[in-house]
């Protein structure tokens, strides 16, 4: 993988909350907008928004999964601010509600007498 492209990954592994325009990330690795873009899907698969997206969401999934964490504060660290998009979006890309997956993974580890 180009590794300005292994760069910007880990960029935006390292701190998944922040908001980044797709500009900055450009820059900071010396390449215009479009070739960003171009380069970026070349080599993941995926737009950079895309990418991104999609981190966010399986961070939000392993946050709720794996932490007693509100939905609210999971929500907010995996770099979303509209609870229903998020909630919309999650169901349609992993199949099950945060609230539900909550609640499952919840009874999982407190099994009823």
């Amino acid at each position: 993988m180009d590794e300005r492209i292994t760069a910007i990954i880990a960029t935006i592994k390292s701190d998944i909350g922040r908001k980044r325009s797709m500009r900055a990330l450009a820059w900071s690795c010396g390449l215009s907008l479009s070739r960003f873009c171009h380069l970026f899907k070349e080599e993941t698969g995926s737009s950079p928004a895309q990418y991104v997206k999609q981190l966010r969401m399986r961070e939000a999934y392993r946050l709720l999964r794996d932490s007693s964490l509100a939905v609210k504060t999971i929500l907010y660290q995996a770099g979303f601010v509209d609870r229903s998009h998020f909630s919309r979006d999650f169901k349609r890309i992993h199949g099950i509600a945060p609230a539900y997956l909550r609640r499952e993974t919840a009874s999982k580890d407190n099994p009823p007498p």
